[in-house]
């Protein structure tokens, strides 16, 4: 136990809680009972996260909580590929079109926010050239009101 311990300065306003640990019928009903948003993985298909976050607001309404006040945010975990995949292929892994339409999608899909994680890419030398990869990315995704 810490004793006499000051943290400052206080947050201007209450940090949210967000759980993420998969799609369990019990890591769903802790976030719907608990959290104050999800932060999936986006490792699904769009329509596999839109349905779980579905389910998800489902029992924040059930467990007697407000669901439009949940957030989604999704971890895009970005590895880029020299080509096309064919066949299936795993959201946020591929071209760099590939990604920025998956990023686009989630987005559409009703994603609140998506965190674009490019520390998978070995071939960034600094991180002046990770920044202008993100930035080329956002003026093609702009956030809503851009």
């Amino acid at each position: 136990m810490i004793e006499e311990a000051a943290v400052l300065p206080k947050p201007a306003s209450k940090i949210p809680v967000l759980l993420g640990g998969g799609t369990g019928a019990r890591t769903m009903a802790r976030i719907a009972e608990r959290a104050d948003g999800w932060l999936s993985l986006g490792s699904g298909s769009v329509e596999t996260e839109t349905a779980n976050w579905e389910r998800i607001r489902d029992l924040t309404t059930k467990a007697g909580r407000d669901a439009d006040r949940m957030d989604h945010i999704v971890c895009a975990n970005v590895v880029f590929t020299d080509h096309a995949g064919s066949g299936k292929r795993s959201p946020f892994v591929g071209t760099f079109e590939q990604v920025v339409e998956d990023i686009q999608t989630f987005a559409e899909a009703g994603a609140d926010e998506i965190v674009v994680d490019l520390n998978l890419q070995d071939w960034f030398t600094d991180t002046r050239q990770m920044l202008d990869k993100a930035l080329e990315i956002r003026a093609l995704v702009p956030a809503d009101g851009d």
